[in-house]
């Protein structure tokens, strides 16, 4: 690269980098509320909490990463057109591919960077998500474990502990599980504890009784017990431990296993997470290509650069908007699934022909005329209003 190019490539990629960590921090917010819950009624720590961060952080850069780069192009190109320095290389002999080089660049890079994501880091952390939170919502049943406490587990499901003995037993066990759409169960027992085998968590209780209540004709009927035993592991939240298709390795998706029971549910999915990883970072491209198209000409503020920035950030949040609602086609519509490839890559071509041929689309101009128009007027009026 020369000196010039040096320079673009600087500005464009501190700015790429702050938005990337702007918008990442603001969706990762919002991400780890969704879960704070869970984490804070299993008395967590912060370290859980950060953990949990630290593992959502690729996909909402993968998210961000491609907007991140149209928003460095399009502010930095409008700011050296404010301080005339692409005048400056245009009455210098720089050609048009040259000024555009270091911002595609940076597309190119970012590219990398979300196929890197998608297919390999993004099912990896995933996957941890998945382990922290059936932690957490395995810790549930021991936060609820607690002197005279009454807790939700989850929507449908209860437990009252009345003590907790210093053997570790408990006394005065009740549960109260209505998940059951058919039948309501409500398990009663003197004593209990906590028995981990075989990897699995067991409430075992004895002196007790069981009643089952049917939904459809109300009708309960008892069970009384000496000993039983209560699957733990029931009382967790099963999202927490399933394994979604966003969560498996991109070579899981590519052979996956007829027995999973996500797989014999929704097979689409898998076909869908798929192709979301290989079609998805090709918007990084897409939307450097579109910026630096409608930036990298001089313009005066008479052409309308507000307006041809504008124009340029519309139609690359609409183009990446077009492309999330075509995923949720894929797998069940071979067109719909053909066109998370043909859209992006067909738009790519169309932007990057028109940049290297220096073909303007006419109605971007006369938009940005008739803007500059308005905005003049209107400055006007505002200059007359204060005069008078």
């Amino acid at each position: 690269m020369s000196l010039i190019e040096h320079y673009m490539f600087r500005r464009i990629g501190v700015l790429a980098l702050a938005a990337l960590t702007v918008t990442t921090c603001i969706a990762l917010t919002t991400q780890v509320l969704l879960r704070i819950d869970l984490l804070a009624s299993t008395g967590q720590s912060l370290s859980t909490i950060g953990q949990l961060a630290l593992y959502l952080v690729p996909g909402m850069v993968a998210v961000a990463l491609p907007f991140a780069v149209m928003i460095g192009i399009l502010q930095t190109m409008r700011s050296m057109n404010q301080d005339s320095e692409l005048v400056v290389l245009e009455a210098s002999g720089t050609g048009i591919m040259q000024r555009a080089r270091p911002a595609l660049t940076i597309g190119a890079i970012g590219t990398a960077i979300c196929f890197a994501i998608t297919l390999w880091l993004e099912p990896l952390t995933g996957e941890k998500i998945r382990e922290l939170l059936a932690r957490a919502s395995g810790d549930l049943l021991s936060a609820a474990i607690q002197s005279g406490s009454f807790k939700q587990i989850e929507p449908g499901l209860f437990i009252q502990i009345a003590e907790k003995r210093p053997n570790g037993a408990f006394g005065g066990i009740f549960v109260s599980d209505t998940r059951d759409t058919a039948n309501h169960f409500t398990y009663i027992a003197k004593t209990g504890s906590l028995l981990n085998q075989q990897g699995r968590t067991l409430l075992l209780v004895s002196d007790g009784q069981i009643q089952r209540k049917s939904v459809a004709d109300n009708t309960i009927s008892f069970v009384f017990f000496d000993n039983y035993s209560l699957d733990a592991g029931s009382f967790s939240t099963p999202s927490a431990f399933s394994l979604r298709a966003k969560d498996r390795s991109t070579a899981y998706l590519f052979s996956p296993d007829v027995n999973d029971p996500e797989f014999q549910r929704t097979p689409e999915r898998i076909v869908r997470e798929l192709h979301r990883r290989f079609s998805d970072p090709l918007y990084a491209f897409l939307l450097a290509v579109i910026a630096v198209y409608a930036t990298v000409t001089a313009q005066s503020h008479r052409q309308g650069g507000t307006a041809a920035l504008t124009l340029a950030a519309l139609t690359g949040f609409g183009a990446r908007t077009f492309g999330f609602v075509l995923v949720g086609s894929a797998g069940a519509s071979l067109a719909a699934t053909a066109a998370l490839y043909v859209v992006p890559l067909l738009l790519t071509w169309f932007y990057l022909w028109m940049l290297i041929t220096g073909r303007r689309m006419k109605w971007v101009d006369t938009v940005g005329d008739q803007a500059a128009s308005v905005l003049a007027k209107l400055q006007t009026l505002s200059s007359k209003r204060k005069i008078a």
